[in-house]
């Protein structure tokens, strides 16, 4: 049991099952590529890119539906690391309250995609310490000052490839994925290797940071952290199931 539990299903369902907003918008096109891993790559049998300090502290997302805001950071803040060798962190607040025009809503529901698009257009994103999270929405406070990291396009992984997926977080560092977290055995997971039984590509409540790769005693899995603080799954992570078509929407 961890504190999800305290909560009522209605409580869970509408503070944690938040439907993230469909992806797409062919006006962006031009910033997104899809990823295609090099033939005859030999990839490590594992990955852990907190070892390489490219992956923030986990944090707690609280009664908004914000985890989209987080996913999409985990990635920058990890890519941001590995080519300048600092790891900064970056405001989801930021996010939460200045993306309304691309298509996110707040502590409603959002897209990481859409929060990508932001930032490429805003060109940048807010340091964490500089615009801190309240969990709720307000009026956008960006200041160009307090940038702590840019980005001008995004790679996409192939959906349910799962190979793609594996080459590139193994060579290009963390990457956002969505899931389908609707079931109690997501909302209580404690330890051990996840499997999410009738896994949804189509109803996507949740979105994490693949950080990782790995095995344990033959079972293949991901490595991920996820937005609900440090008492739930292992001090905030979590290990998906590998080659069950766990996780969605990779970028």
């Amino acid at each position: 049991m961890n504190e999800y539990g305290d909560l009522s299903d209605y409580e869970f369902r509408n503070n944690y099952q938040c439907a993230l907003s469909p992806i797409y918008r062919p006006l962006f096109n031009c910033t997104r590529k899809i990823y295609q891993r090099s033939k005859n790559l030999t990839l490590p049998q594992s990955v852990d890119w907190r070892s390489m300090g490219a992956v923030s502290s986990v944090k707690s997302q609280g009664y908004c539906c914000s985890s989209y805001a987080f996913g999409a950071l985990g990635t920058l803040e990890g890519v941001h690391a590995l080519a300048s060798g600092k790891l900064v962190e970056l405001s989801a607040q930021n996010i939460i309250d200045c993306s309304r025009v691309y298509g996110n809503r707040g502590c409603q529901k959002g897209s990481v995609e859409y929060s990508y698009y932001y930032i490429i257009d805003n060109n940048g994103v807010d340091t964490k310490r500089s615009y801190p999270y309240r969990g709720k929405q307000k009026a956008c406070h960006f200041k160009q000052k307090n940038i702590g990291a840019k980005m001008r396009y995004f790679l996409q992984v192939e959906e349910g490839n799962e190979k793609d997926l594996e080459a590139a977080v193994a060579m290009q560092g963390p990457i956002s994925v969505v899931v389908d977290a609707s079931h109690n055995i997501f909302r209580f997971y404690k330890s051990g290797i996840l499997n999410i039984p009738n896994c949804s590509s189509s109803k996507v409540t949740q979105a994490l940071t693949l950080i990782g790769y790995g095995s344990n005693n033959g079972q293949k899995y991901w490595l991920v952290k996820n937005s609900w603080g440090k008492n739930w799954g292992l001090r905030g992570y979590a290990l998906l199931s590998r080659g069950k078509n766990n996780v969605h929407d990779a970028s």
